[in-house]
């Protein structure tokens, strides 16, 4: 929440800049005294670091935030938990057994095995294409 001496400061930092009259960063129309307006962030929002701020109508400010901050935020914060493994495949406290991090593995027959590690699998297929061994030649 902003204070006055805040609000005061942008509505003239606004009035300087546009000469006289006061212009919604958002839309671009202008922001009449007596109007509804708020402290917005453009292009850039503040939940992304943007540091600019201006006035904006708030009937366009919360359209932005509804339209493209929210999803926007939500989005980078989903990616953030994703790259960081917080969240993802079988990290559920109701993971399904035999799933993708389990350490049991079900086969096409429902016959339930251990899970082998790449290198085990590896060490399985060449076993299965040559039981005696590799020649050496």
């Amino acid at each position: 929440m902003t204070s006055a001496l805040e609000r005061e400061v942008i509505w003239e930092c606004a009035f300087a800049e546009g000469n006289g009259h006061v212009f919604c960063n958002i839309c671009g129309s202008e922001v009449f005294p007596g109007d509804d307006w708020d402290r917005s962030h453009y292009p850039i929002p503040e939940t992304l670091g943007g540091i600019v701020v201006g006035v904006g109508h708030r009937r366009c400010n919360i359209q932005d935030n509804v339209e493209y901050v929210t999803p926007i935020a939500a989005r980078v914060r989903r990616k953030h938990r994703w790259h960081t493994g917080i969240t993802g495949p079988g990290l559920t406290e109701d993971a399904l057994p035999g799933g993708r991090r389990s350490n049991v593995s079900k086969t096409i027959k429902g016959k339930v095995v251990p899970r082998l590690p790449r290198y085990g699998k590896h060490a399985r297929a060449m076993a299965a294409l040559w039981p005696q061994g590799r020649s050496k030649s």
